[in-house]
Order: structure tokens, then C-alpha cells, then sequence
């Protein structure tokens, strides 16, 4: 299943096409931070309420108090401390699919199962596994046991080449036969829903890729792209979570 090409794994770093991956302290650290971010989002569109500013300040000061809130970037600090009102369209779009990372990092922790590319990650329960604002959760940075670089690296070549298929398809719609991906030929990682097919080619909710509208198209591409964005990071591609780069 390696039709995809791999420019992102070309030279350098420790293991000979990337960096060091991030440690698991970062890792968690990582996770901690985009819950943050969802959550603030989500607070921001929730009705008045004096305790909204009482969670906010708890869950600054458990980043804090657990060295989670030195991960958050600068535009992702001040998205996280902000003002109530004051956060626009602009600056929470690109942490709209926060959730789909979340979920990537909860699965390499061994915390979340990676759902269909089709279905949207839940970050309420992404959250709830991952011990967001709790003592489990300060404590994954020494208790969890990261999945390894084979298994992360299995998962990215899935993300990689749905991510080419979507992209390809919205530029220049065609069919192209998948048959290669067929579940007694290869092996799915443990925890990861395995890519649904019809017709040889990638389904979107039970429908062919052929027949979703760009709107639709579009949505899985965002969703797909910041999952591929987090195997990335997790594989060292850069320190900066900003600043990777999945398909040019």
C-alpha cells in the first residue's frame, strides 16, 4: 500500500529520514495542549456563566502545576488565556481539527482507538481518556507506554495515502482500484479502524468518494490532514507542532 510518495521521509535525524520523535513527557504535554485549546474553543460559544472563568483558571494552573503549559505555542497560549468574547473565526480555524490530533496522540498512548477517516474524533471522550484535568492524566507523562515507531509508522503510511487519494480525486476526479488494501493482505494496527472501501476505491459514509460532494470531500481532508500532521510530529518531523508539513 505504499502508492503514496513519501517526500516527507527523505534524509537526516537519528533515524535516517527524521528527527528524534518528541519524548513521551512531550508527548503527553502535546495531548494536555490541544485539549486546552479544544476546550477553550468550546467555552468561548457557551452561554455566560461565572464558572466557565473558575474552569478556565483551573485548567491553566493544572498545565502549570504539571509542566504541560510550556508545550502550548505562543498563538496557542494566548488562544488558551483569552479573554471571554474575544476569540474570532479567524484565530480559532486552525485549531478546529485539534480534535482529530488529540486523538492520534491518545491512540499512541494507548488511552483511544483511531476512528474511520470518515467519522470525526470525539473530544469530549478523547479528553475523558486521555485524564484531561485530573491526577491519571498528570501521571500518563511516567505511566504510559508509547506505542512504537513501527506501529506509528504503519498508521502513517494509512494517513498518507488517504490524504493523496482525497487531494487527488478533489483536483482531477477518478477512480483508482485500492484492492491492494484488502484486510487478509494488510495487517491494521492494533486500535486503528481499518479504511472502508467500495468498489475498490475509498467510501465516505457508505458512499464512494465518487459521489461526495467537495463540501463533504473537503471536511475529510481536514480531518485526515491534522491526522497525518500528529504522526508526523510523533515521528520528529519537527519540534515545532506548527511547523509540519504533510503534503506540499
Amino acid at each position: 500500500m505504499n502508492f503514496y510518495p513519501r517526500a516527507q521521509r527523505s534524509t537526516g535525524g537519528h533515524f535516517g529520514f527524521l528527527a528524534s520523535p518528541p519524548t513521551l513527557a512531550r508527548t503527553v504535554a502535546r495531548a494536555a495542549a490541544h485539549c486546552a485549546i479544544i476546550q477553550r474553543i468550546e467555552l468561548e460559544s457557551s452561554p455566560a456563566d461565572p464558572s466557565l472563568e473558575e474552569l478556565l483558571t483551573y485548567s491553566i494552573n493544572w498545565l502549570k502545576d504539571n509542566n504541560f503549559f510550556k508545550e502550548l505555542e505562543e498563538a496557542e497560549k494566548k488562544l488558551v488565556i483569552a479573554p471571554f468574547g474575544t476569540l474570532t473565526k479567524k484565530i480559532i480555524d486552525p485549531y478546529s481539527a485539534y480534535a482529530e490530533t488529540a486523538c492520534i496522540i491518545a491512540w499512541a498512548l494507548r488511552c483511544a482507538v483511531i476512528p474511520a477517516f470518515d467519522t470525526d474524533a470525539d473530544a469530549a471522550e478523547i479528553a475523558l481518556q486521555l485524564g484531561w484535568l485530573t491526577d491519571a492524566g498528570a501521571q500518563l507523562k511516567t505511566t504510559a507506554h508509547l506505542r512504537d515507531r513501527t506501529e506509528i509508522s504503519q498508521v502513517l503510511d494509512v494517513m498518507s495515502a488517504v490524504h493523496w487519494r482525497l487531494l487527488e480525486h478533489l483536483q482531477r476526479p477518478t477512480k483508482i482500484s485500492l484492492q491492494s488494501w484488502a484486510a487478509d493482505i494488510y495487517a491494521w494496527p492494533e486500535g486503528v479502524t481499518p479504511v472502508g472501501l467500495l468498489h475498490e476505491d475509498l467510501q465516505l459514509e457508505g458512499k464512494s468518494i465518487m459521489d461526495q460532494s467537495s463540501k463533504q470531500l473537503l471536511s475529510a481532508v481536514r480531518r485526515i490532514q491534522e491526522r497525518h500532521r500528529a504522526l508526523l510530529w510523533l515521528l520528529g518531523q519537527d519540534q515545532c507542532y506548527s511547523s509540519i508539513i504533510t503534503i506540499p
